[in-house]
């Protein structure tokens, strides 16, 4: 899924379900939050504000909690290993041999 935001700063996610009346599931309004809350760039003061209406809502803080705690989860994830360890490996091989200067004929 992709976050975009429009002009008005307003984030729609690609390929969501939306509610009764067409407006975006809590959950999906967490997502948007998050996404935006960790770009590098600041909110505008209008857009601050609506993020701190947004969060007076404790439900809606439930949300955002959980999605900042699935996010926590996933970066701890290991990855999985390759059996024999595949054409990855012989390509982060060979590029450690070239960041190093090395000759692999040598």
């Amino acid at each position: 899924m992709m976050c975009l935001w429009t002009e008005e700063g307003r984030g729609k996610m690609g390929n969501v379900r939306e509610g009764v009346r067409g407006e975006l599931l809590p959950v999906e309004e967490a997502i948007d939050w998050f996404v935006r809350n960790a770009a590098d760039r600041p909110l505008d003061r209008t857009t601050q504000l609506r993020w701190e209406r947004w969060c007076d809502s404790p439900r809606n803080c439930a949300e955002y909690r959980s999605v900042v705690e699935m996010w926590q989860q996933i970066l701890r994830l290991s990855p999985t290993p390759q059996p024999g360890g595949g054409p990855l490996s012989a390509d982060a091989a060979l590029d450690r041999l070239e960041s190093t200067g090395s000759d692999p004929g040598s």
